[in-house]
Parts: C-alpha cells; sequence; structure tokens
C-alpha cells in the first residue's frame, strides 16, 4: 500500500480533519470506550484529533500514522494531547504494525 496521496496532500485534508467535532463525529463511540485510564492505540492517526481527543478523556494513546507528512502535521498539532504520543517513523507499515505471522 502507498502512502502517496496522503503524503502530496496532507496540507489540504488536515485542516478538514481538523474542523470536524470528535465529540459529535464519534457519539456512537463513546458508550463503548473502556473507563479511563486505558490504553489506546489510533492507527492511521492522520491530524492527531483523535488521539488528542481520546487522551483528553484520559486515556493513554499512541497515535500511529504512517504517512511522513500526516504524521508530522499531527504532531505540530497536538504535540503533547495530555497522555497521548507518536512513535517514531517507521520503515514500512508491515515492519511498524504487521502481526509476527504475518511477516513468516
Amino acid at each position: 500500500m502507498s502512502w502517496d496521496w496522503y503524503e502530496t496532500n496532507a496540507e489540504a485534508v488536515v485542516p478538514q480533519y481538523e474542523a470536524a467535532d470528535p465529540v459529535t463525529l464519534h457519539t456512537w463511540l463513546q458508550d463503548l470506550l473502556p473507563s479511563s485510564p486505558a490504553a489506546v492505540l489510533d492507527v492511521g492517526a492522520g491530524s492527531g484529533r483523535d488521539a488528542a481527543w481520546l487522551a483528553g478523556l484520559g486515556h493513554d494513546v499512541v497515535a500511529a500514522e504512517p504517512a511522513n507528512a500526516m504524521r508530522t502535521e499531527g504532531m505540530r498539532r497536538h504535540p503533547e494531547p495530555a497522555s497521548a504520543g507518536w512513535p517514531m517513523p517507521c520503515p514500512s507499515w508491515a515492519a511498524c504494525c504487521a502481526p509476527a505471522s504475518a511477516s513468516r
């Protein structure tokens, strides 16, 4: 899978992602979340909007975003959203996030 589209369009799509209110967007999800603090992994974190929202609810969040342009913008907009963290870039999505059995 290629992240080229996100690398090229991050500057345009991040403001659109950030414009969506996560409380309104995730109303359906709120009753399904565990009590805080819980460990949460936001895979494909994009602009970091949802990771910041989850951290604001008291969760320990790791925001994983494979597209460098998106991750960079997310870290700029949400450098320390409570307990959220951005892991170091990984060379490929498979190397970073694939289950061990997928690499065999």
